[in-house]
């Protein structure tokens, strides 16, 4: 086991407290990623309390990806698909910057990855199939680049 079994997951300051950790990862709520006005004031108290209970962590942004066209609720906010993309990616870049913390850019992985399908245009029920092929990308983008970065450093 990992030693935290008995820490619940609603409890994120103290398993902050009880563990040496090299990086912890935040991201916003895929609903709001796009939103820059949702990452603040919340997000700063997230940043700094993580600072204050973890101060030996590197603080990374785990940057979410925009729904598949057809989505209603792209509809509702009366976006594309693309623009979600481009501010979601804006307000992540923008967070990062003021906070100083680099971005698992998730959300551009599928983005090219979409744009190499063979079929465009794919809707809400491929949905599921688009959170196991981001499970992929996300492996080969966090291990390889993410921490081939950090050992350049």
């Amino acid at each position: 086991g990992t030693g935290f079994e008995d820490i619940t997951r609603n409890n994120i300051p103290q398993m902050l407290k009880c563990g040496d950790w090299d990086i912890v990862t935040i991201q916003q709520a895929s609903g709001y990623s796009w939103r820059p006005e949702s990452y603040r004031p919340c997000g700063d108290f997230v940043v700094k309390t993580i600072r204050d209970l973890a101060p030996g962590a590197e603080i990374v942004m785990q940057q979410t990806w925009s729904y598949a066209v057809g989505e209603k609720r792209l509809d509702s906010w009366g976006i594309t698909q693309d623009e979600m993309y481009e501010k979601l990616r804006c307000a992540y870049r923008d967070f990062a910057l003021i906070h100083g913390l680099r971005v698992i850019p998730m959300g551009d992985a599928v983005q090219e990855w979409r744009k190499r399908l063979p079929v465009k245009g794919i809707g809400s029920s491929f949905l599921f199939y688009l959170s196991r092929i981001s499970s992929y990308l996300s492996k080969e983008n966090d291990v390889v680049n993410f921490f081939k970065r950090k050992a350049q450093k």
